[in-house]
C-alpha cells in the first residue's frame, strides 16, 4: 500500500530538503563514487535499553543526515546548550513588551543567582573529591566541611549582583517601577550539563545492520552484530517485529520516530520532522503462524482509543502486521539473518462516515443518493 505524501510545514525557510537521508556517502548526493575510504564510522555506548552517542561531530551527522535519535534534554536535535545560552538574547524575549520583560527579569533574578551558586558549589565539591581520588585513604572530614564552603561563593554572588537588595525577594506579582534599573548579566556556568544523543534499539541496529557505520561499545569491548541482536532481543521482547517494521518504513523513505505520545509504536515523518508533520501512527502487530491461535493483541476498545487520539491531531492509524513464517524455528531467531523471512502487511484504519460515502447516481431524469463503503 502506498502512503500519501503529507503537506509541508509552513516555516521551513533556510532548510534544504536535499540532504542525504542516511549518514553515509551516497553517490547521488556527493557526486563521487562510493568507496571504503570515504565511509563514515560513528561510536556509541550501550546503556542497557538505549544507545548513547557523546561525540559532538557524530551527534551532528547522525541527526542532520537521517534524523537518528534525539537529545536527552531536547525534543529533537540536541540543542540544549544553545537554547539556554542564548535565552537572554533570544528573539522571543525581545518581542515582549518592556514592562513584561522587566517583570520577568526581576522575578527570575534570584532563581538564576541560586542556580549559579549551587552549580559553583557542586563544581568545588567535584574538584575536591577528584583531587583525593588517587589517594588510598580519604581524609575523615565532616559532612559540613567535606568540600569548600559555599559562603565565599554566596558572598561573591551578592557582590556581583547589579540590582538592589529589594529586587532579590521580588516575585512574579510585583511589577518593577520605571525608576528601577534592571540589568541582565550573563555569567559562565561552572557546572555545565552536557547533552548527548540517545538512539533507540531499532535505530542503532539499523545503522549497524544496514550500513555498518556504527560501533557500539559495551564496557571495554565492541559488540558484534550477532551479539548486539541478542542483547536487543533480551532488552525488548518485541524487538524483532518492531525492528522489521522500522526497517520496512526506512527503506520506503519515511523517518520513523517513537510514537508513545500517541499510544503507538512509531510516528512516520516524510523526509524528517523539520520538513513535515507526522502523517501516520503505526501500531506493530506480530502474527505467529507457528501457533494455532493467531488472535489479535488489540481489542476494539484499544483500537477506538488510538483512533480517536490520532484523529484529533490529523493522523491516520496504520496497523503493520509482521508475519512470522511457520517454518522458522526459535534457534533461527537468534541470528539477524531471519529478518528476510518475515513478511509485512499494512492496513490503514479510518472511521467510516456515511456523509462522506454518499454517491450521486443518475437514473433517467432523477437523481438518487446511495451510500457506499470506502476501501483503502
Amino acid at each position: 500500500m502506498e502512503l500519501r505524501r503529507p503537506v509541508a510545514k509552513a516555516k521551513i525557510a533556510g532548510k534544504s530538503q536535499d540532504t542525504s537521508p542516511f549518514p553515509v556517502p551516497i553517490a547521488s548526493f556527493t557526486g563521487k563514487p562510493c568507496d571504503i575510504s570515504r565511509w563514515y564510522y560513528f561510536e556509541a555506548k550501550w546503556n542497557g535499553d538505549s544507545i548513547s552517542v557523546r561525540n559532538q561531530g557524530d551527534i551532528n551527522m547522525l541527526y542532520e543526515m537521517g534524523f537518528f535519535g534525539k537529545g536527552i534534554l531536547s525534543r529533537g536535535k540536541p540543542n540544549f546548550q544553545f537554547v539556554t545560552g542564548s535565552f537572554q538574547l533570544s528573539k522571543k524575549r525581545k518581542r515582549l513588551r518592556k514592562g513584561i520583560r522587566r517583570k520577568l527579569q526581576v522575578s527570575f533574578k534570584p532563581i538564576r543567582k541560586e542556580r549559579h551558586k549551587r552549580h559553583k558549589q557542586w563544581r568545588e565539591e567535584y574538584e575536591w573529591y577528584a583531587s583525593h581520588r588517587n589517594s588510598q585513604e580519604l581524609p575523615n572530614v565532616p559532612a559540613t566541611a567535606s568540600a569548600p564552603s559555599s559562603s565565599a561563593s554566596s558572598n561573591e554572588d551578592h557582590s556581583d549582583s547589579s540590582g538592589s537588595s529589594n529586587n532579590e525577594g521580588a516575585t512574579i506579582n510585583q511589577i518593577p517601577q520605571e525608576t528601577d534599573k534592571v540589568r541582565s548579566k550573563q555569567c559562565k556556568d561552572p557546572y555545565l550539563i552536557y547533552e548527548y544523543l540517545q538512539l533507540t534499539l531499532e535505530e542503532a541496529f539499523f545503522l549497524v545492520y544496514a550500513f555498518n557505520c556504527l560501533k557500539i561499545v559495551d564496557g571495554n569491548s565492541s559488540l558484534e552484530i550477532t551479539e548486539l541482536w541478542r542483547k536487543c532481543c533480551q532488552a525488548n521482547p518485541n524487538f524483532i517485529p518492531n525492528y522489521i517494521a522500522y526497517h520496512y518504513y526506512r527503506s520506503k523513505g519515511w523517518v520513523p520516530k517513537c510514537g508513545i505520545k500517541y499510544g503507538t509504536h512509531f510516528l512516520l515523518y516524510y523526509k524528517g520532522p523539520e520538513f513535515y508533520h507526522s502523517s501516520y501512527s503505526v501500531v506493530v502487530e506480530c502474527i505467529d503462524k507457528t501457533k494455532c491461535n493467531n488472535s489479535r493483541g488489540m481489542d476494539w476498545i484499544a483500537l477506538s482509543t488510538i483512533s480517536r487520539i490520532n484523529e484529533r491531531s490529523a493522523k491516520d492509524v496504520v496497523i503493520c502486521y509482521v508475519t512470522r513464517p511457520a517454518d522458522l524455528s526459535d534457534s533461527e531467531l537468534e541470528h539477524p539473518s531471519c529478518i528476510q523471512k518475515f513478511t509485512v502487511k499494512e492496513v490503514i484504519v479510518r472511521r467510516w462516515l456515511s456523509e462522506k460515502a454518499r454517491e450521486n447516481v443518475m437514473k433517467g431524469n432523477t437523481m438518487e443518493i446511495s451510500s457506499g463503503v470506502e476501501s483503502d
